[in-house]
């Protein structure tokens, strides 16, 4: 299967898989956290199957809706902190900045399983395709709470595009502004464990939530 990408910048003389990472700022006396997300540019493609010609639209670093059937759109799974003894109210759309991008998009959809060694099946779902509903028709999700090496974070994917199958058009989120709240116990905070290179890769705003014990870091 042949597959050909072009690169699009959003903005002028945006280099070739630009990206930024997602940024959060807490507001600890109002409990909220305000969380940032910037697109760049993108990779168009093109992919044949069964005498169609297929789009892809990549983001830099990020990867792609798999509910089977539908379109594969571009989705950034971020992860907050949040204090130990807090937990997730809610999330806001605050602000965003959508681009329509030019011509008709084909968007491939994820494939259905298939065993080891078979090459993918792109069957469409009818429900979506033959529709003109937006797609996925909303911009974040929440994926959870969780705990990762001491420091507790909420989950959340943002989608990245949105799509009007039957039309066949996209606009392409160029930011986003999502603003998370959330509650806290009475529970007495306890330091957390050493901060690693995995929680700082991961975690947006790991510094945020509390002491670390001995107050060190991993260098």
């Amino acid at each position: 299967m042949k597959k050909k990408k072009k690169w699009i910048g959003l903005k002028k003389d945006v280099r070739e898989g630009a990206m930024t990472p997602g940024k959060a700022c807490m507001d600890k006396r109002k409990k909220k956290i305000r969380v940032t997300y910037e697109v760049k540019g993108i990779w168009e493609g093109k992919i044949p199957y069964d005498g169609t010609d297929y789009d892809t639209i990549d983001v830099p670093d990020a990867g792609r809706m798999t509910e089977i059937g539908a379109p594969m759109i571009p989705q950034e799974g971020l992860f907050v902190a949040i204090p130990m003894n807090a937990h997730l109210k809610g999330v806001e759309v605050k602000s965003k900045k959508e681009k329509e991008l030019k011509g008709k998009f084909h968007l491939l959809p994820a494939p259905v399983p298939t065993p080891d060694g078979e090459e993918d099946r792109y069957i469409p779902d009818p429900d979506i395709y033959e529709s003109d509903e937006l797609f996925p028709g909303r911009y974040v999700d929440i994926r959870g709470e969780d705990v990762i090496e001491d420091t507790k974070v909420v989950h959340l994917m943002v989608f990245l595009c949105q799509y009007w199958p039957k039309s066949r058009k996209v606009n392409m989120l160029e930011s986003i502004d999502l603003e998370v709240s959330y509650t806290v116990t009475k529970e007495k905070l306890r330091k957390r464990a050493r901060v690693t290179e995995d929680v700082k890769d991961l975690v947006l705003n790991w510094e945020n939530v509390g002491p670390v014990k001995d107050g060190g870091l991993d260098e």
